[in-house]
Parts: structure tokens; sequence; C-alpha cells
């Protein structure tokens, strides 16, 4: 689902945290379109770098920032009533 770049960090990498909630939602309408409009239920979602980030160009995340995206956007999707599973890790980099 793609977003606007306004809602990256300076550096254009990283979702900024005052905007998870506006992401949760972004997902959820992305989510409910392909459901009802395509007939696509998505069964899971990745947060993660999107595949065309050069690797040469890594997208870090704390522990404590990943676990709020997780924790709002997982939160949005059951408010939504959606069963779409999410997935952490992928080829995002943690930073400690």
């Amino acid at each position: 689902a793609p977003l606007t770049t306004s809602w990256l960090d300076a550096n254009g990498r990283t979702l900024r945290a005052d905007r998870y909630a506006d992401y949760a939602d972004h997902l959820v309408a992305f989510l409910r379109h392909w459901r009802d409009d395509l007939g696509l239920p998505v069964a899971a979602w990745g947060l993660c770098r999107s595949p065309s980030t050069p690797l040469t160009m890594p997208q870090a995340i704390t522990p404590a920032a990943a676990r709020d995206l997780t924790t709002i956007v997982g939160r949005a999707l059951r408010d939504a009533g959606l069963e779409t599973r999410l997935l952490a890790g992928g080829d995002a980099i943690i930073a400690e």
C-alpha cells in the first residue's frame, strides 16, 4: 500500500511515529478494497521494507517502534473486522 512521502522521516526511509495511525487507516482501506471490490482477501501483510527498496538502503526501526507500529496496525485491522495477519521482520533492520 503506497504511502505519501510526508509520512516518512527526514531521510525518507522510515515511517514517522506520529503517522502510524494514518498508515493503519490507509492499510485498512487498502485491504477492504482488495477484499470487497476485488474479491481478494489478503491473508497476511508484512511490516517491512518495500521490495523496490535497494538492499543498499536499509530501513532501521527500533524494537520499541516496531512494537508500537505492530500494535497500532494490529488494533486497526481487528477493529475493522479484517482477518489479515501481520508479519513483522522480513528484511527490515531492527536497530538497537
